[in-house]
């Protein structure tokens, strides 16, 4: 659980999630990260999305979104680079404003 987060957590928050994480059974949790499709099909289903996409992502995946903007131009791309997996936690703010803009361009 720790090595989600770039920025310490406090204990008890870790705790937590750990106790949370521990609850879904071994077999549901390595079920989650087996699933059938290769990596072309989500490249696929990206391009094809026809709706607004917000591709949000830490530095180890930088070349892959822009990758996905070079293909699919309309992309907005973001990159948080002091962030770790949970990016949300470690920049909340930046997070929260880049969401709160993309979703207030939206065509209503």
């Amino acid at each position: 659980v720790r090595a989600i987060f770039r920025t310490p957590r406090p204990e008890a928050e870790l705790a937590q999630l750990t106790d949370g994480a521990l609850q879904l059974p071994l077999d549901a949790s390595l079920a989650l990260l087996a699933y059938p499709y290769p990596r072309e099909h989500w490249r696929a289903a990206a391009h094809a999305v026809r709706v607004p996409l917000l591709y949000v992502v830490t530095p180890q995946f930088a070349e892959q979104a822009q990758n996905l903007k070079r293909n699919r131009p309309e992309t907005e791309v973001a990159v948080f680079e002091h962030a770790g997996h949970a990016l949300f936690v470690d920049e909340p703010e930046r997070f929260n404003t880049l969401l709160e803009d993309f979703v207030g361009r939206l065509p209503r």
